[in-house]
């Protein structure tokens, strides 16, 4: 959910410098009732239409949003912030197809890694040797059409808003340096 929410704000604000998302789904409503399938207790498609009314009706009275309108496909075709997708490929959560569709769909810059392990797997080095290069070209974009005093801007990652400058990109790939030596 996180990973969506981060899409859809940076659809909205083009001065983000750029966005990880770590296994976004492409459809909430698909993603539901592909994960109804998985289950042991199977399911008329009826009563799991019926229940995914009742909660888009409780969410749109209490959060004032339609879970309809989750769809990030629809958001990736406006978005020029650019993009690094992460995903699983053994993710039986959230397919590894979700990711696929929104890299397809997607008009920015953007990159897709795929690696092995399921949704809650640990993420490989590479993964994150793979984002602390992203963000340092982030970074280093923002540099080239700002003055360097104006180097700290937003950057989305996995849906977590942080604000990230040269600074705190060095201290993260030292933090991951670190925890790699601990191995």
């Amino acid at each position: 959910m996180g990973a969506v929410t981060g899409l859809m704000y940076g659809a909205e604000d083009p001065s983000i410098a750029g966005m990880l998302l770590d296994s976004p789904f492409s459809d909430l409503v698909d993603m539901m009732m592909k994960l109804v399938d998985t289950c042991k207790v199977r399911l008329a498609k009826f009563t799991v239409k019926f229940a995914i009314q009742y909660m888009q009706r409780a969410i749109q009275k209490k959060a004032k949003f339609d879970i309809m309108d989750l769809n990030a496909i629809k958001v990736a075709k406006s978005s020029f912030v650019p993009l690094l997708l992460g995903h699983a490929i053994d993710d039986d959560f959230n397919l590894p197809h979700h990711s696929d569709r929104i890299y397809e769909a997607y008009v920015g810059d953007k990159n897709i890694i795929k690696f092995e392990g399921d949704h809650n797997s640990p993420r490989p080095q590479f993964y994150f040797d793979s984002i602390n290069i992203f963000l340092m070209f982030c970074n280093l974009q923002r540099m080239r059409w700002r003055e360097p005093s104006m180097t700290q801007h937003m950057i989305i990652s996995a849906g977590v808003v942080g604000v990230i400058s040269m600074k705190s990109v060095m201290q993260m790939r030292n933090f991951w340096e670190l925890q790699r030596s601990f191995g």
